[in-house]
């Protein structure tokens, strides 16, 4: 009876046991606005269940990047912070804590490159590369090739090497590993354009061989729509808020719903056309080149001016900081972006070119006089050139001081940004016409040889695994 007695002693009520274990079990959790992206990424942590009115430290890894403090029930939010520049590719923890409170989550590290020269706005760079440099790129080695037959400029996007080739066959491999994923053969004809777009899980692609614009699922390759023009389509999309523009040889530029491949507007040009031009896209505007450089309202499809560039086979525009950039038969030039007005014109190159880019004060072009020029982009200066065997018609990639191009010599180069420096190459069997696509320390490119190829470093800091 007095063991009994005891044991009755120790019940609790319901409700206290209830509030008792709600106390000694309440848990931390955060959760993040976006868990995937690039260095310097923009994102908002929240948290809940963590001491009322305590004040908060927000670490990524071991960089505390906000304190915020919870409110009366324990629940906080940021508001909007940055992912370090520093940060590695790969999976990064972000931890909230206070001294009697943690919690934890994963941010993923990764850099995509969804269209042609990196943005809609052409300037061939990645400002989020912080793994290769001049100081070890020289170390790059082959990770792995892959053969296929005359591949277009890869990209890559969510960890996935997308790329077409001549035979109208699109291809997904994993970008680490080399290893193919699926290939789709369902839009038949040949492709001739310089590079697809991959935006929101939709591959964007032109074919030369039936005159038809295509959007295919990312994840399959199947077409979901797609819209005929009445010519070859060379030309690379741009994909900028919910609408991809491209040129085809029907001389017209084409605006279409990116959804529903609907056309929104067309814009007939001169009577060249927009060829292989491909189009950029800055502050509502877009630029094409022919004969002339148009610039067209992006929502109407308005001429706003044209600007007479002498050759009918000007090559693709850029634009950075206001000023729009375009090389032709007759040298390059540089306009003000809103008003078409001549800046600076630089005529000491060759008579057909790569794709114009400009990155930090500097513009970067090939030639068929077998040189890559970099020129001072407020002067139009000179800064320095180097020689190649071959043409030049491979669109620069600048990323973290190197500059990456190919050649028809079949060689990728490697040089510095500042000084024109070679600091690696590698040479293919065949040339080299595609952009290269740097993300996450590692390089991709295409050949003329057949095949696409994957560089890396041979023992790299950066984590390639998600």
């Amino acid at each position: 009876m007095k063991s009994q007695s005891n044991r009755a002693n120790l019940r609790i009520p319901a409700v206290g046991l209830f509030l008792l274990l709600s106390t000694i079990s309440v848990s931390q959790t955060i959760s993040l606005s976006r868990s995937v992206g690039p260095p310097t990424s923009r994102i908002r942590v929240s948290g809940t269940g963590f001491t009322a009115n305590a004040r908060v430290g927000v670490f990524f890894d071991l960089t505390k990047i906000a304190t915020v403090a919870a409110d009366s029930s324990g629940t906080f939010s940021t508001g909007s912070i940055r992912v370090p520049a520093s940060a590695l590719p790969g999976r990064h923890r972000v931890i909230a804590r206070t001294p009697s409170d943690s919690a934890r989550t994963i941010f993923l590290v990764r850099t995509d490159w969804t269209q042609y020269c990196f943005s809609p706005k052409h300037t061939g760079l990645n400002p989020y590369e912080n793994v290769l440099r001049p100081a070890n790129v020289h170390d790059l080695v082959l990770g792995w090739s892959y053969e296929i037959s005359n591949p277009t400029s890869p990209l890559v996007v969510n960890g996935v090497i997308y790329v077409v080739s001549l035979d109208a066959s699109l291809y997904a491999f994993n970008a680490t590993t080399g290893a193919l994923l699926w290939k789709s053969s369902s839009f038949g004809g040949f492709v001739y354009t310089s590079s697809p777009a991959v935006i929101n899980g939709v591959v964007y692609v032109g074919n030369g061989w039936n005159n038809n614009f295509y959007a295919l699922d990312a994840s399959n390759g199947s077409v979901l729509w797609s819209y005929p023009t009445g010519g070859r389509i060379d030309s690379a999309p741009a994909v900028v808020d919910g609408v991809v523009y491209f040129g085809s040889y029907d001389n017209n530029l084409y605006a279409l719903d990116a959804h529903t491949g609907a056309l929104l507007w067309k814009y007939k040009g001169d009577v060249n056309g927009f060829t292989a031009s491909s189009p950029a896209v800055a502050d509502g505007i877009v630029y094409i080149a022919a004969e002339y450089l148009y610039a067209v309202d992006a929502r109407s499809g308005t001429l706003l001016w044209t600007y007479f560039t002498g050759s009918d086979d000007a090559s693709s525009p850029a634009v950075a900081d206001g000023i729009v950039y375009v090389g032709s038969a007759q040298g390059v030039y540089a306009l003000t972006a809103d008003k078409g007005e001549l800046l600076w014109s630089y005529a000491g190159i060759g008579t057909n070119q790569s794709a114009t880019v400009v990155a930090e004060g500097v513009l970067y072009i090939g030639t068929n006089d077998f040189n890559l020029y970099a020129i001072d982009a407020k002067t139009g200066e000179l800064k320095w050139m180097f020689p190649t065997r071959g043409s030049v018609f491979s669109p620069p990639t600048i990323a973290h001081g190197v500059v990456y191009f190919g050649s028809d010599d079949g060689a990728l180069y490697a040089l510095d940004i500042s000084t024109g420096t070679l600091l690696w190459k590698y040479l293919t069997g065949g040339r080299i016409q595609g952009s290269s696509v740097v993300v996450d320390g590692s390089v991709y490119m295409t050949s003329d040889d057949g095949n696409i190829y994957s560089f890396r470093l041979p023992s790299s800091t950066a984590s390639q695994k998600e």
